[in-house]
């Protein structure tokens, strides 16, 4: 059995298949995490509440290190 995305050989019993495609475990992975894309008006608000500071606090400091 073979990948349909990547095209390498995926031994019986270890295929997946998501929306109708047969996929080897790294593809199937990937499908299903596939990255979002950032909301644009979460990002228009936190800038906005921001109120143009782009200094990190002291508490945003100390989590950071």
């Amino acid at each position: 059995m073979k990948c349909e995305k990547c095209g390498i050989d995926v031994p019986n019993g270890e295929a997946a298949t998501h929306l109708g495609k047969t996929l080897c475990e790294d593809c199937y992975i990937d499908a299903l995490a596939a990255p979002k894309v950032c909301d644009p008006w979460a990002v228009y608000v936190a800038k906005k509440e921001m109120g143009g500071k782009t200094e990190l606090t002291d508490i945003q400091n100390r989590i950071g290190y």
